[in-house]
């Protein structure tokens, strides 16, 4: 699938989840789809010792120095934090909103990531399952008045 515009080499790294759970990469790879961007990428196993060994070597490259992925080398930039990745390249290759991008995309998209985070400490970091669920029910509560408020004005949303 080819591209309405002219884009830098894209190599996407990120992990591969067990159940086809895209998480954090599933997510700038839906964008690369939707979008037609072209990319190569180099999967990560998450489920061996590979992974870690990986976040070890990523952590003391300095590639990304949170040391999680996806990591997205556009052109001769290294990109981290999938929501800001997105937003860069959205803006770089004009598909957002005019220079400064959508605002009502990006409020979505903000507490959209609250509310994964919220999520992903609930269902995989253990604890206590009360605080987690009302944590994420809060998180949703707010995700969801933010989307109702603004759905009609972007058909994206």
């Amino acid at each position: 699938m080819g591209t309405p515009f002219s884009q830098p080499k894209i190599t996407f790294k990120y992990l591969g989840v067990p159940n086809k759970i895209g998480g954090r990469g599933g997510v700038t790879r839906f964008f690369f789809l939707m979008y037609g961007i072209q990319f190569d990428e180099e999967l990560y196993d998450f489920t061996t010792e590979a992974w870690p060994n990986k976040k070890r070597e990523i952590l003391a490259s300095g590639e990304n120095p949170a040391g999680s992925v996806p990591i997205v080398v556009y052109g001769n930039k290294t990109l981290t934090q999938h929501i800001a990745t997105i937003r860069y390249i959205a803006l770089d290759l004009g598909l957002g909103a005019g220079p400064w991008g959508n605002y009502i995309q990006d409020i979505i998209a903000d507490e959209y990531q609250f509310l994964r985070d919220a999520w992903v400490v609930a269902a995989f970091m253990g604890g206590d399952k009360e605080k987690f669920l009302t944590l994420v029910k809060d998180k949703l509560t707010v995700f969801n008045a933010l989307y109702y408020k603004y759905a009609t004005d972007d058909v994206y949303m």
